[in-house]
């Protein structure tokens, strides 16, 4: 009990520190987890205003090298994709295993929200009368392809970042899509303007994976 009493101390110390030792604005504050916390991670961290993201990357077991992206800010994509830019080049300094990053949900992405249920509404893969493939294909897989094939329009953004770093990008994985008609949508209005009717029922968010590899 005592020894679990001083690691949480630790923790709770080396908290204490890193909040005391704020960076400026658009600086990356860089926080390692405690030893004898648990699983080594560090955890990279900008700050805009309101607006804070953060990556915490692995540096053991199976899950090495890879970021799990956070974020609570509503700036548009192009100054969130900036942070995070400062956030990637800490993490290629200071992480040489990084090779995959978890971005999470789209909700802090509404501008690749609306590329993505219109990118599926116009492929000939799907039916958004159903809200689901033509084929038998699994939603996941479907996306995960669409993604791969279309990720110039839809991710352009990331995909610029990854690749101005010297990393070759790419969509390594999609999970727990979520399908809504286009007029219970809060970006309905723009997906009308892309040619999306109401009653059309689309792709709007998942779980995405981005990999990474460095490019000699």
């Amino acid at each position: 009990m005592r020894v679990k009493f001083l690691v949480a101390s630790a923790y709770f110390a080396t908290l204490c520190v890193a909040f005391a030792q704020q960076p400026h604005t658009g600086e990356v504050r860089v926080v390692p987890s405690p030893v004898g916390s648990g699983p080594e991670e560090t955890t990279y961290e900008i700050r805009s205003g309101s607006c804070r993201i953060g990556w915490t990357v692995s540096g053991y077991g199976v899950n090495q090298g890879i970021a799990h992206h956070r974020a609570q800010c509503s700036l548009p994509l192009g100054d969130q994709i900036a942070l995070n830019s400062r956030i990637l080049d800490e993490v290629l300094k200071h992480e040489p295993t990084f090779r995959k990053l978890f971005l999470g949900r789209l909700k802090p992405f509404p501008e690749i929200s609306i590329r993505l249920a219109a990118a599926a509404k116009h492929s000939h893969g799907w039916d958004p009368r159903r809200g689901k493939p033509k084929s038998s294909k699994p939603m996941d897989r479907y996306l995960l392809d669409l993604l791969s094939t279309d990720e110039a329009a839809v991710l352009a953004e990331w995909k610029r970042l990854f690749e101005e770093k010297h990393l070759a990008f790419a969509v390594s994985g999609v999970e727990d899509v979520s399908v809504a008609a286009a007029a219970t949508l809060p970006f309905s209005s723009q997906l009308a303007a892309l040619g999306v009717t109401a009653a059309d029922l689309v792709p709007f968010d998942c779980l995405i994976w981005f990999s990474a590899t460095r490019r000699q």
